[in-house]
């Protein structure tokens, strides 16, 4: 388990937008991995990324969901 939360604010105003930008960003990431041998594992890694900020162009949302088969000979 993973939490990662930054907050950022520029010193400078931007001059497309014509303000401060303030962004804040919190991530959460989830790790899981199984092996059933000493060959075969298998993993899950689920993501979940929000970014809030004063100007909308950079605002979104994310999920991310990974899972992997790993095989070794």
């Amino acid at each position: 388990l993973n939490f990662q939360n930054n907050n950022q604010q520029y010193k400078n105003v931007d001059p497309a937008a014509n303000m401060v930008l303030q962004n804040k960003k919190n991530e959460l990431r989830v790790k899981c991995k199984y092996s059933f041998s000493r060959s075969t594992v298998v993993g899950t890694d689920l993501k979940q990324i929000k970014q809030a900020s004063n100007d909308a162009t950079r605002a979104y949302k994310e999920n991310q969901v990974t899972l992997q088969y790993i095989w070794m000979f």
